[in-house]
């Protein structure tokens, strides 16, 4: 048997002992394959900047919405702009109970709010990250974070927090200009948390300049996680398969 987890962060969870539990004895980490799809976002002159974000109604604590929220109402404060916060994954029946919650998180009357319905459509999805400024991945806990890594395919400027599996990820290359550009770490305070999510998100949407860097900077991650691979990943997984005795994958699995 092998036990197959999606990025480092889901590995050390299935590796963590558990009580009564044996442990496993064969498991391997999956990296996704990257492919850069656009090179660098697009920031429309004269319209209001956007930022992303994608929870559904239950797990909005859990995906850090309220962090998202409060943030981009200092961030609007800050810039003194109005900003569109849209949050994809939202349920038609509790859309009300949903606005009226997200614009108390944030605060602010200069924060639009565009609550999207959950879309099972990944080309929906992606015209979401194109349309972005900014994505944003708040998470108190995310096993990786395929959201955030197809925005960064996309070029797209992306926030993640460091309790995810991505920012482990990016941890692991040791590239601390990889890791500051897009890893935003907790503070011993809430507010400090909140204000740390604000100012990266203002520091992307504050001007062209501003603006014209966070595209750069994609193109540097692009090109720092062109390294995986989806035959990479096959192969891998292949070999990881071939090392389980009695395990042969098929001939046109190789």
């Amino acid at each position: 048997c092998l036990s197959v987890a999606v990025g480092p962060r889901l590995h050390d969870t299935i590796l963590a002992p558990k009580p009564g539990a044996k442990p496993l004895q064969r498991t391997h980490t999956y990296i996704p394959g990257f492919e850069a799809k656009r090179r660098g976002a697009q920031f429309p002159a004269g319209r209001d900047p956007v930022v992303y974000v994608v929870a559904r109604d239950k797990d909005h604590v859990l995906k850090g919405i309220d962090i998202a929220c409060r943030a981009v109402g200092f961030a609007a404060t800050d810039l003194n702009r109005r900003v569109i916060l849209r949050v994809r994954g939202c349920d038609r029946d509790s859309l009300s109970k949903v606005r009226e919650e997200c614009a108390g998180w944030a605060g602010n009357a200069q924060v639009q709010l565009e609550l999207l319905d959950y879309v099972p459509d990944p080309a929906e999805i992606e015209w979401d990250l194109c349309e972005a400024w900014v994505v944003l991945m708040p998470s108190r806990e995310e096993g990786f974070g395929l959201i955030a890594w197809e925005a960064l395919e996309l070029g797209t400027p992306t926030l993640i927090s460091e309790h995810t599996g991505l920012a482990t990820l990016l941890s692991g290359t040791r590239d601390k200009t990889l890791i500051d550009r897009h890893v935003i770490r907790d503070a011993t305070e809430q507010t400090a948390t909140d204000r740390s999510w604000a100012s990266a998100i203002a520091a992307i949407i504050c001007d062209t300049a501003a603006q014209r860097r966070a595209a750069e900077a994609c193109w540097l991650t692009q090109a720092a996680l062109a390294q995986y691979t989806w035959d990479g990943a096959a192969r891998d997984l292949v070999a990881a398969l071939r090392a389980v005795p009695d395990v042969q994958p098929r001939p046109d699995d190789a």
